[in-house]
């Protein structure tokens, strides 16, 4: 699998949410993380998640 990971957008973030594979890790580390679905979460969870999402898919790459 490719990595999904681009340039920093404005905002500095390499992650869209709103593609459907990342949204699915954005709704899992949202529950995780206790934050309900409709409330947007702050930057330095925002941090987390893209360090997060970095390691969910090197595993990925690693296990094909």
């Amino acid at each position: 699998m490719e990595s999904k990971s681009k340039k920093p957008n404005t905002y500095g973030y390499r992650y869209n949410v709103n593609d459907p594979e990342i949204n699915d890790l954005y709704r899992r580390f949202k529950a995780w993380k206790g934050i309900p679905l409709h409330e947007p979460i702050a930057d330095v969870e925002r941090n987390e998640f893209e360090r997060w999402v970095d390691i969910y898919l090197e595993r990925r790459k690693s296990d094909v």
